[in-house]
């Protein structure tokens, strides 16, 4: 669940100062991490892959690691990646739409046409 703060430590009713709530995971949430810019929380549950949600509208932008035991997730403090340590293994995912576009292009045999980055990247190619 998301809370205001401010409405909190003004003494309103916890449930008057929910703004959301955001139904990450079937099984017992483990760790959870916001982005240093205050935009994005990670989830992390038992058994599950971690999870990446945009904060102010609750709505999912990815999922990290496999169906096995994720350890633990965090957030670069200056660049747009999470860590995922992962059954002794630690990966780095990025979130940045350019960034990925550019990693697209570099494993692609062709350019893409602009459907494609529409598609696959939500915007037309750069």
């Amino acid at each position: 669940m998301v809370y205001d703060a401010d409405k909190i430590l003004a003494g309103v009713d916890w449930d008057e100062a929910m703004i959301r709530s955001i139904e990450a995971h079937d099984n017992l949430i483990i760790q959870t991490e916001i982005s240093p810019d205050g935009r994005l929380l990670a989830t992390n549950a038992w058994d599950e892959p971690a999870k990446l949600w945009r904060l102010d509208t609750g709505e999912p932008v990815g999922e990290f690691g496999g169906t096995t035991e994720v350890r633990t997730i965090a957030f670069h403090p200056t660049e747009p990646w999470v860590y995922v340590h992962d059954l002794g293994h630690v990966t780095a995912h990025t979130f940045d739409v350019a960034e990925l576009a550019t990693i697209a292009r570099g494993t692609v045999t062709r350019p893409m046409t602009n459907d494609e980055c529409t598609r696959y990247l939500g915007r037309p190619c750069p």
